[in-house]
């Protein structure tokens, strides 16, 4: 005898006027920017991992180029720009969870980068405030947002 199991489909209800179900509001459209943007910028190390070396504020602080190690990050970039959109698109939180929890863990890290440099307020502090914090916390702030999920009807 077989037993056919149906998981519930998941929706994300923001609380207030905005509906993430809707597919309008800036909150799906925030979500998907910032997926499509780690999703570009693994693209950008991938198609040309030295010019991202050489490019990106601070990198070539971290070492010598190393193209294994760019490709390793740049996947990682695409699997979470990927988990992000198709989260957002798709109504599915977990989907935007995983998305978004290698970028906010790759932020906290470059907060102990940044204070262990002695916390300075130059290019390298602005590009990782710019590329790396934002993004991650305003994704991970939407995130919480959040209420519990609600089966559909």
């Amino acid at each position: 005898m077989m037993v056919l199991c149906h998981k519930p489909k998941v929706y994300l209800v923001l609380k207030g006027d905005n509906d993430f179900t809707t597919g309008s509001g800036m909150t799906r459209i925030l979500l998907l920017v910032i997926g499509a943007y780690y999703f570009a910028n693994g693209l950008f190390m991938m198609a040309a991992p030295e010019n991202w070396y050489q490019l990106t504020p601070g990198v070539s602080m971290t070492g010598p180029y190393n193209w294994h190690f760019i490709i390793d990050i740049a996947l990682i970039y695409m699997i979470s720009g990927a988990a992000s959109m198709w989260g957002s698109w798709n109504n599915n939180l977990t989907s935007i969870f995983v998305g978004l929890s290698w970028p906010v863990s790759h932020a906290v890290f470059h907060i102990y980068v940044w204070v262990e440099r002695g916390a300075p307020a130059d290019l390298i502090a602005l590009a990782n405030l710019a590329g790396i914090q934002l993004p991650a916390w305003i994704g991970l702030l939407i995130l919480a947002k959040y209420q519990n999920a609600k089966p559909s009807q």
